[in-house]
C-alpha cells in the first residue's frame, strides 16, 4: 500500500489507519485499518498481520473514545462480494 503521509492517521509495522471515503450518515467519519501489504481477504492474511490489525483497531477505538467522547464504536470486517467487500 502506498498511502501519502498526510492520509495516514496512525501507522504500525504492518498496518495503517486512514480516513475512509464513505462515512455513515449520522455517525461521522469512517476510519479504515488496512494492512500495508495486499491480502485478498481475511482468509489470506497471515496471523501476525491480523493481530497487528486488530491491535490497531483497539488503539483507534480507545483514541476515539478519549478524544471525541463517543458513545460506542462499530467494528466491521467484510469478506467476499456477498459479504459486501468493496476494498
Amino acid at each position: 500500500m502506498q498511502a501519502r503521509d498526510k492520509e495516514v492517521l496512525i501507522e504500525t509495522d504492518h498496518c495503517v489507519c486512514i480516513l475512509g471515503l464513505h462515512g455513515n450518515e449520522g455517525s461521522g467519519p469512517t476510519l479504515l485499518v488496512v494492512s500495508k501489504a495486499h491480502y485478498e481477504n481475511l482468509y489470506d492474511i497471515p496471523n501476525e498481520i491480523l493481530v497487528d490489525a486488530i491491535e490497531l483497531v483497539k488503539r483507534v477505538a480507545l483514541l476515539m473514545r478519549s478524544a471525541f467522547k463517543v458513545d460506542g464504536t462499530i467494528f466491521w470486517q467484510h469478506n467476499e462480494p456477498s459479504g459486501n467487500q468493496d476494498v
